[in-house]
């Protein structure tokens, strides 16, 4: 809805054989199993202005996907969305943020307009419409880390990393959550009042 009443438009990538499924292909990092989107929810979204792209069909490593199957994981995943009644998808995210030429030719003869790697940076008039840089948006980023991705993106990777351990490491500790009284020691309660208060 802030996207929407403020006008900024929005691409969301949906995997397509995982539709109302979870980041599955996640699990083998460590990270959190999340809900998708399920067919209702990719159209609600196209709704309210979010386009829809493909993320593939089954988010693997595209470059390690043989020729045969790779149509399937392209061309076949934008048919899947269309088929759910979304516009057919224009844009592409790379699993991974992996490709290749021959990859980015895939992507183009499979008739998508545009595709986004993982690469940070600007994009410009001469950037090669199948391989754009795209500034990642996590859950936990604030709206400082936010603008810092943001003012820097088009800066050189050395100075930027440099810049974003430093924020990293100059960003104040969460306090924890509080707990009830009960459960607290005389020296918890006198500590937690000095860190709310300090």
């Amino acid at each position: 809805p802030i996207l929407e009443e403020r006008g900024i438009p929005a691409v969301a990538f949906a995997v397509s054989d995982r539709v109302g499924g979870t980041n599955d292909w996640d699990r083998q990092c460590g990270a959190q199993t999340l809900d998708l989107l399920s067919a209702d929810g990719l159209q609600e979204a196209a709704a309210r202005g979010v386009e829809i792209g493909s993320h593939t069909a089954t988010h693997p490593q595209l470059p390690k996907v043989p020729p045969a199957q790779l149509e399937s994981e392209l061309s076949g995943s934008a048919s899947q969305l269309e088929s759910l009644g979304l516009p057919r998808p224009r844009a592409f995210a790379y699993p991974y943020g992996l490709w290749n030429p021959r990859l980015a030719k895939a992507v183009s003869d499979a008739g998508y307009e545009l595709a986004f790697a993982v690469e940070r940076g600007c994009v410009k008039a001469c950037s090669n419409r199948h391989t754009l840089p795209r500034t990642a948006v996590h859950s936990d980023d604030t709206g400082r880390r936010l603008h810092l991705k943001l003012t820097t993106a088009g800066w050189p990777r050395s100075p930027r990393e440099a810049l974003r351990m430093l924020t990293r490491r100059s960003r104040p500790e969460p306090l924890p959550a509080p707990q009830p009284e009960a459960d607290l020691t005389r020296r918890q309660v006198s500590e937690r009042g000095r860190a709310y208060n300090s």
